[in-house]
């Protein structure tokens, strides 16, 4: 489970996953963790947040989509899409309710939401 107020990727359970992919999708998921982290802490304004976005984006999908990518090399009979709805649902459900990242800010928590 993910420490409270830092949101994760969307990712499948790994349980099934070979040692090589679960060590590999744990570099990744540590690499987005950070991207998230920089994007969401650094931030002091709804406009560097956007800029950060803006500058953090692509690496954003690019992580996200080699984790997604191992996890259906192996989990082919898995509905895929259901486990990043789930995921995306609970990512939804951690902003939503997180009062540490982004204080009191709604603008900040709107633009976090449109992001994911």
């Amino acid at each position: 489970m993910w420490p409270s107020g830092t949101p994760g990727p969307p990712i499948g359970p790994t349980s099934g996953l070979r040692r090589d992919q679960a060590l590999i999708i744990d570099q990744l998921k540590l690499q987005l963790d950070t991207t998230v982290y920089r994007m969401l802490m650094s931030a002091r304004s709804a406009d560097e947040f956007r800029t950060l976005r803006n500058e953090l984006f692509q690496k954003y999908v690019y992580l996200s989509a080699s984790i997604a990518n191992i996890v259906k090399s192996e989990f082919s009979k898995l509905d895929l899409a259901e486990v990043l709805e789930n995921a995306y649902a609970l990512l939804q459900q951690r902003i939503e309710s997180d009062t540490v990242l982004f204080g009191g800010s709604e603008e900040t928590r709107q633009d976090a939401l449109y992001s994911t």
